[in-house]
Formats: C-alpha cells, structure tokens, sequence
C-alpha cells in the first residue's frame, strides 16, 4: 500500500486513471472517511476522464493518527504536500473534506481551479461531536441509522461518512478495543481542534475566487445548513441531488457527470 510522509506522518493515498490527465483529489469526510469513501465508486467513474487522487486524511483510514494537529491550516497543509507542484488542482470534498477544499482554495486560488462540494456545512460540527462523547455514543454501523424511539432500525440505504448527528448507540456487543473512529475523539485533540470551524466568517467564505459547484442532498439531515454556505459562496453553483448525507454513495453516477462537465467547462470569461 502506498504511502506518503507529510512532516513524519505516513498518509495513506491511491491513484487512479491517467497520470497525463487532468488531477482530481477527492477530500473525505470526518470520522467514518476513508479511501474506502471513493475508490469503488466515485473515483473509479471520474477515473474515466481524470487523473485521481484520494488519501485517508490525518487520523483516519490507514493513516496515523497523531495525538494532536487537527485543525484546518494542518488539514490544508496534508493536501499541499500530497499534491506538490504547480499543476491546477480540481478539489472534490465530501462533509467536512469539502471544508478542506474550500479552505485551501481561499489560500492557494493559484493551486485550485475549481471545487465541488458534497453536502458540506460548517456550523455545528465541533457541537455534533462533542454531543457524542458526553452522551457516551459509537458509530451506527455502515448503511445504519440511529435507532428510533419504537426501537426499530430505520435504514434507508448506505449512508458511509456518516457525521457525528447521524450516529447512534448501537445494540450493546463485546467490544476488544476502541475503533479507530472512537480513539480519534477520545484520545485525541480534534474536538479542541474542531471549534474553529464553526468560527469560520461569513466574511472568508464569501473571498473565495475560484468556481464553486455545490451539491446538496434532498434527503440529508444537514440540507438546511449545506444551502445556507453554498449561498454565502460567490457565483457557486447549487444542485440538490437525490439522496442522503452520502451522495458519492447515493447519487455516484450524477455526481460523476456533474463533476466531468462542470470540470470540463471553460471559467467564466474564459474562450470556450
């Protein structure tokens, strides 16, 4: 398994499609994130048209997982050294991976030439997480929901990246040691770490210069926050797609031709 050291952290990446091709990196989302989010779906159908990047973001996946440096500039910092040079990037982010994007994007506008978010919100992210320490809650395994009050268990289909609002106490069973997932906010600073992003201005949002494609999932419990940053953005795109919080899941097919087209398209004022 390939992997990169970015300031001695070993980050887990994988390619796929035609180096020559334009680059894509694809930006997961907290907690449940993986290189396992894309490589089988998204990324395979981008990999068609596009040279794609993906990698397990600090603390997730098959990377380390450091007990301190989670904050944004750190998360920006792991893509700028993932993706050296000065070739333009086109940033794809899921939930929280979108934030990553939009962030460097407002940093580097020299690196990135365009962004698609993937129903990705920032207020109440820190709050979410935080709730599910204090109430003592594990991760609803993948495609679950929480469980009703009947006690019955709603599914509506594969939900993976699921965030912090979306888990629930699972039925009690013997349990050797903490997951991954549990170990990143107990053991770790990335709840500290993630009260800055609810703090982000209004203010920076709205500097963002490059294109912005915003998609937002018509049966996702964080619809009403997604449509209020895709708003803030400058000239973004919005597009609601059927399908819940994990539309790379749901909807992986329209999201890889909305993506190849929106790619594809020439920048405002630029000759077609």
């Amino acid at each position: 398994m390939p992997y990169k050291d970015v300031n001695g952290l070993r980050i887990h990446y994988m390619t796929q499609g035609d180096p020559s091709r334009p680059k894509v990196v694809l930006l997961h989302g907290l907690l449940t994130g993986s290189v396992a989010s894309w490589c089988f779906g998204l990324g395979r159908l981008l990999a068609e048209d596009f040279h794609v990047v993906m990698y397990d973001q600090r603390g997730h996946g098959l990377s380390d997982q450091p007990e301190t440096g989670y904050r944004l500039v750190q998360f920006c910092h792991d893509l700028e050294v993932m993706c050296p040079g000065d070739e333009p990037l086109l940033l794809i982010g899921h939930s929280f991976g979108g934030i990553v994007a939009l962030a460097y994007a407002k940093e580097r506008p020299d690196r990135v030439a365009k962004v698609l978010t993937i129903d990705t919100f920032i207020s109440g992210i820190g709050e979410s997480a935080r709730e599910i320490v204090e109430q003592g809650q594990q991760p609803v395994a993948l495609g679950e929901e929480s469980p009703s009050p009947g006690g019955q268990q709603a599914n509506n289909g594969p939900d993976p990246d699921v965030v912090p609002r979306r888990w629930g106490t699972p039925a009690s069973r013997p349990r050797s040691r903490l997951s991954k997932e549990e170990t990143l906010l107990s053991k770790t600073t990335i709840l500290e770490d993630l009260d800055e992003y609810g703090d982000v201005a209004e203010e920076a949002v709205q500097s963002i210069g490059v294109p912005v494609l915003a998609t937002v999932g018509t049966r996702s419990p964080f619809r009403l926050q997604a449509m209020a940053l895709a708003k803030l953005l400058p000239q973004a795109e919005i597009i609601e797609l059927e399908g819940g919080h994990g539309l790379h899941v749901d909807a992986k097919e329209d999201l890889a031709r909305l993506a190849a087209s929106f790619f594809s398209s020439p920048k405002k004022g630029q000759n077609a």
